[in-house]
This record gives C-alpha cells, sequence and structure tokens, in this order.
C-alpha cells in the first residue's frame, strides 16, 4: 500500500454490523466522474460476497475525501475488516489514495497529529479544513452503484457463514 491505513483491524470497535461500519477514503487528488464510477463499480464488485457487504446509505463526498458505511453479512467484524481493507487497496489502484481510515475504532477516537485536516464533521477530533466543501452525497456515483449492485443485499444475520462444498 502507498498509502496510510488509519485503524484497518482495530482491537475494539463500536457495533456496526449492519450498515454501521464508518470508512474515510482522501485521494491524492479529487477523482473526476469517470473515476468516481469506476470507483462504485470496484466497490460494490468487491463486496458483492464475502464477510463485508455495502452499506446502504450514499457515500458523502468533498473534494478529494468519501465517506461510506459497510455492514457484516455473518457478524463476523474481523473477516470483513480485512476484506474491506483489500477492496480499499483495489480502489487505490483506480484512484492513488493520501490515506484511508475505520472511524469505528474504540481505542482510536482521534486522529494521530500528522493527519492532514479534513471537512467539518462533528464527532472525529480532526483538525478542520474550512475550505474544504461539506460531505454531500454525489448522485451519478449512486446510480453506478445502483447498476452494479445485486437486487437484493440481506442484512447481517446471527447464522454462520455458507460451507464449502470443496
Amino acid at each position: 500500500m502507498r498509502f496510510r491505513f488509519y485503524n484497518p483491524v482495530p482491537g475494539d470497535w463500536f457495533e456496526g454490523a449492519n450498515d454501521g461500519h464508518l470508512y474515510e477514503l482522501r485521494f491524492a487528488t479529487p477523482p473526476d466522474a469517470e473515476v468516481r464510477r469506476a470507483i462504485a463499480e470496484r466497490f460494490e464488485r468487491e463486496l458483492s460476497q464475502g464477510p463485508a457487504q455495502p452499506g446502504r446509505q450514499p457515500w458523502r463526498w468533498s473534494t478529494s475525501h468519501a465517506r461510506f458505511f459497510v455492514g457484516e453479512r455473518w457478524l463476523q467484524a474481523r473477516p470483513a475488516f480485512a476484506q474491506v481493507a483489500r477492496m480499499v487497496a483495489a480502489i487505490d489502484a483506480i484512484a492513488p489514495l493520501a490515506h484511508a481510515a475505520f472511524l469505528g475504532a474504540r481505542e482510536a477516537r482521534a486522529w494521530p497529529a500528522d493527519a492532514a485536516p479534513g471537512p467539518a464533521i462533528d464527532f472525529d477530533g480532526r483538525a478542520v479544513d474550512p475550505a474544504l466543501a461539506p460531505f454531500a452525497e454525489d448522485p451519478r456515483f449512486e446510480a453506478a452503484r445502483a447498476a452494479r449492485a445485486p437486487r437484493s443485499r440481506p442484512r447481517a444475520c446471527s447464522g454462520p457463514p455458507p460451507r464449502s462444498t470443496a
């Protein structure tokens, strides 16, 4: 990875199985509409199966920053975190990242001192860059996600993951 990933697999985290694991990506340069479309498709494809699943909530964008939610298919957080880390690396191959962060880690509620300032939000304690626009939904990005997403997305369940038939 060429980028810094804050809290990819934390020791403890806030509950987030049903679409509540919040992540942030900061791109090296703001992605244009075509690159965003490719990111949307990769996000849906990489999380189409396995322990992590795309959140139902729309991604939120602010220039070079994006925030998104992920859930768990089988209530198995650690494998879901690992899958998200692989998906983030795949996105980095499309549009280079400056950083990625899992924002639900209990032991790391504050950003490191060397973290770049970001858009204004109300809970994470990071320095704010007032020149950055507030986070907002991108309808074209969400349309690209919807075009790639499966018709139905079961939410987290208490059952075990499917057994391998191999």
